[in-house]
């Protein structure tokens, strides 16, 4: 409540950035920057704001003036508000944006009305494409079970009905649990208007998911243990039902490689298609609860913890948001462009010097921890927050 620093309300550091955080003009690189510099300045170099850069692209903070143009049309048409704000954009900031403003307004409402207003005006749009497969899924018959009971998933989300959702299975004792995922379609990536996103997340598109097993947890220090003999983990102290980290792609495959040879089944890892869909579990928010984080849905503390700690999604996934990266079988691509709609792994083209990592893990901030982000390591690379959960063709 009382600043150490600085002779305002606020600290010197906190001072500054509000005064540039209301600049016009100026993308947040530059308003970090501006306020760096003049934190050093005010302080005679005594203090040196440190920055850990995680944006990729460039970012601002722009307002949307309540009842302007295609934004307040589509507002009406679609039955929503969009967000007021003081002050007017510029003529070429607003002619720039007023389209992807007007698509936050439909993506907040996340309705069939909503899609079909931002078709009525812009019918050769930028996002046209999307609008158009989102209303496509509204249209689809779209139900979800688990555990025998079904419910209607909202939004266009998994389009297949899913009566085998929640069948828990194990092969063997020493093996991990495993859940029936059945069969579906679903929109993969990120609206461009999701806070925190990030340009490889795109473009969206509608991907079929055969139906397949995948891990209830992420295989933990025990599982690894009794299949290879021994414990990599960093975090050995947190015992056998935490999960198994410090294991490269290389290392995850020699597992689900021994796995399958003492069970005869064929597991493997999961496709990055795969791992969405099912940690989605027929969401279309930024989380698979919601378009805010939730801290106790998911770790992102100070070290990772045992397995099942945190709820499970709608399909009894657990810890598909946090706790460690995952592994997934997929060659790293920069973006969706091109990619199977079959919800196979993309083998071919990109970079197979890098490996797909999804989930986000406990030394992650919230918005890494979206079910649309998307990271890279080398095959080879191993650390204490990446490990991984195995899948298995039906």
């Amino acid at each position: 409540s009382t600043a150490e620093d600085g002779t305002g309300d606020n600290g010197t550091y906190t001072a500054a950035l509000a005064r540039y955080l209301v600049t016009p003009g100026l993308d947040i690189k530059e308003v970090f920057d501006r306020t760096a510099q003049e934190v050093e300045r005010v302080t005679n170099g005594k203090q040196r704001p440190r920055e850990e850069v995680g944006l990729r692209g460039r970012f601002a903070l722009l307002e949307l003036p309540a009842g302007s143009g295609a934004a307040a049309t589509l507002a009406s048409a679609a039955g929503v508000a969009p967000a007021a704000a003081p002050g007017e954009l510029t003529s070429a900031i607003a002619a720039e944006d007023a389209e992807r403003k007007a698509w936050d307004v439909v993506m907040r409402s996340d309705t069939p009305a909503a899609y079909e207003a931002y078709l009525r005006v812009y019918p050769q749009g930028r996002f046209a494409s999307i609008a158009r497969v989102a209303l496509e899924t509204f249209r689809l018959p779209v139900a979800m079970a688990q555990g025998g009971a079904a419910a209607p998933a909202s939004g266009p989300g998994v389009s297949a009905p899913m009566a085998q959702a929640g069948q828990v299975f194990k092969d063997c004792a020493e093996c991990p649990e495993m859940v029936v995922i059945p069969a579906g379609r679903f929109l993969m990536g990120s609206p461009e208007s999701e806070p925190g996103r990030f340009e490889d997340e795109g473009p969206q598109r509608l991907v079929d998911v055969p139906r397949f097993a995948m891990g209830v947890y992420e295989v933990t220090q025990g599982q690894w243990q009794a299949v290879m003999g021994s414990n990599p983990s960093r975090f050995g102290s947190c015992g056998m039902n935490c999960p198994v980290e410090n294991v490269s792609w290389n290392d995850a495959q020699e597992f689900v490689r021994r796995l399958s040879q003492r069970t005869g089944h064929s597991y493997r890892l999961p496709s990055e298609a795969e791992w969405e869909y099912a940690a989605r579990a027929g969401t279309t928010t930024a989380y698979s609860w919601g378009d805010r984080f939730d801290g106790n849905r998911a770790n992102n503390g100070s070290r990772s913890v045992r397995v099942g700690n945190y709820p499970a999604n709608a399909l009894g996934l657990h810890d598909m948001h946090g706790n460690v990266w995952e592994w997934v079988q997929d060659v790293w691509h920069d973006s969706f462009a091109g990619a199977p709609s079959d919800g196979s792994a993309w083998m071919s083209g990109g970079d197979p010097s890098r490996r797909v990592l999804r989930g986000g893990s406990w030394v992650n901030s919230p918005q890494d921890l979206r079910s649309a982000n998307r990271f890279w390591c080398a095959p080879v690379d191993r650390n204490c927050y990446t490990g991984f959960r195995i899948a298995r063709t039906l």
